[in-house]
């Protein structure tokens, strides 16, 4: 699913945050990249989904080169990623609905499809009856659920997600992982980049991957084989 070769990511004044690294994700694993602040755990995820270029190196995602992939079909790769920010990045004053449909509406989905699949990922996650709140009326947890609602809208293959739990209590953190645990069962593939260890002792049959000085270091064994593939039809409905 994602095959990384000799990558490398420099910024202005030749700092270099990513240096000939090499990794392979497998389609339905769930991999936890651990790190300390600054280790590069957001580069990287910001290079899976094209937000940043590469300095060298190749990235491989499903079949795509990013290195060679055109402009115009960055978008179409971006619908195959979805991405749950550490700040969130919501529209505060619009409604946890419309926040989780606008990826629906970008592709458009015809509304009854979307007023059909929002519903169900709101019950996912819990937040069902909040539908109709501005998310800025929310508390930090419920705030990290609609992100993740609205990262698996329109089915991704691979869902990214950035320190998660970083503001979260640990009742919270506990919910969220355990979403993630589901998104992962229903198919995809989950990177959840971290510092907190604590985090993989949830989920001992995951795959721990450390940044270290640029580089990728496999933490522990892979516990179990990786999911068979995503399930047929629309998992949501």
């Amino acid at each position: 699913m994602i095959q990384c070769f000799n990558v490398g990511k420099r910024y202005v004044r030749g700092h270099e945050v990513i240096r000939d690294a090499n990794l392979q994700i497998q389609q339905g694993q769930f991999v936890f990249l651990m790190g300390p602040s600054g280790a590069g755990k957001t580069t990287f995820l910001k290079l899976l989904l094209a937000l940043e270029p590469l300095s060298e190196g190749q990235i491989v995602i499903d079949g795509r080169n990013l290195r060679r992939l055109p402009r115009r079909d960055i978008p179409a790769l971006r619908r195959q990623v979805g991405m749950v920010f550490q700040d969130f990045k919501l529209l505060g004053s619009a409604s946890v609905l419309k926040n989780v449909a606008l990826p629906l509406e970008v592709v458009g989905r015809p509304s009854a499809y979307i007023q059909k699949k929002v519903h169900y990922i709101l019950r996912f996650v819990g937040l069902e009856a909040k539908a109709s709140l501005p998310c800025r009326q929310l508390s930090g947890g419920e705030q990290q659920r609609v992100a993740i609602a609205r990262a698996v809208a329109n089915d991704p293959k691979i869902v990214l997600a950035d320190e998660p739990t970083g503001n979260l209590d640990e009742c919270s953190s506990e919910r969220v992982m355990e979403l993630f645990k589901e998104i992962h069962f229903r198919g995809a593939t989950v990177i959840v980049a971290t510092h907190d260890a604590r985090l993989p002792g949830l989920f001992p049959e995951s795959r721990k991957v450390r940044i270290e000085g640029g580089r990728f270091h496999e933490d522990a064994p892979i516990g179990r084989q990786p999911c068979s593939g995503r399930p047929t039809g629309d998992p949501w409905l």
